[in-house]
């Protein structure tokens, strides 16, 4: 995931706290989230220290969070003591020059991207840079869960990069849109009941069934053998 930070809050608060702050700020909004979730999105943090981080927040009255049985979660930023403690307003002087890619998947991408200046390694590297977090927001909007769409972007970014010809001169955000749209109709065709291991039980059953009806119409299945001392 591409994250951004304030560098001027980062000194107010700490580096942890701008980037969840500004996370909120810019990707969450108002929507809902369920914690599992929030997890996934900060894996590269040890879990100690996102939930440390969460709870210094509310202890500063900075965030407030309410979360149902279910475990999803709305937040909500305090812009009074968000002011009070930074000096700012929110939306203010985000440096988009000073974006972070944290995720280590994609900065292994960029980097394989930019050891070779070809027309389509330069387009991928940008695609990271600028776009990733609005594909992946799509994505997730269209209905695919998170960790599936963060998967199904590192597969695509694969399968891109090892087809020079055929993608050079594409529309790489549009044919992300046509990704996710096979993706979601893969999802569907593979609901329980349907997959590959529910035929294969499926399978066997009828396998099962077919060798019992069998074994009942010979009788001879079914005699008993006459044992007998000599």
């Amino acid at each position: 995931m591409n994250f951004q930070f304030n560098p001027s809050v980062a000194k107010s608060l700490s580096l942890e706290e701008a980037i969840v702050i500004s996370w909120i700020e810019h990707n969450l909004k108002s929507k809902q989230i369920n914690w599992q979730e929030v997890e996934v999105i900060f894996s590269f943090w040890a879990e100690e220290l996102l939930i440390q981080t969460f709870a210094q927040l509310q202890t500063k009255q900075l965030l407030h969070e309410k979360r149902d049985p279910q475990g999803n979660c709305s937040f909500k930023i305090n812009l009074a003591k968000y002011k009070e403690l930074t000096g700012q307003t929110l939306q203010q002087n985000l440096p988009k020059a000073q974006a972070t890619i944290l995720d280590t998947n994609l900065k292994k991408h960029l980097q394989r991207f930019k050891n070779n200046d070809s027309l389509l390694n330069k387009k991928l590297s940008l695609l990271i840079e600028q776009n990733h977090q609005e594909m992946i927001n799509y994505a997730t909007e269209e209905g695919l869960p998170l960790d599936v769409a963060n998967a199904s972007f590192d597969k695509f970014l694969h399968y891109i990069s090892s087809h020079p010809d055929k993608f050079w001169n594409t529309d790489l955000t549009s044919y992300w849109g046509f990704w996710v749209s096979n993706n979601i109709d893969r999802q569907k065709a593979t609901t329980k009941g349907q997959g590959k291991r529910t035929a294969i039980e499926k399978s066997n059953v009828h396998s099962g069934s077919n060798w019992l009806k069998k074994k009942i119409a010979n009788k001879q299945v079914h005699s008993s053998l006459e044992i007998t001392r000599r």
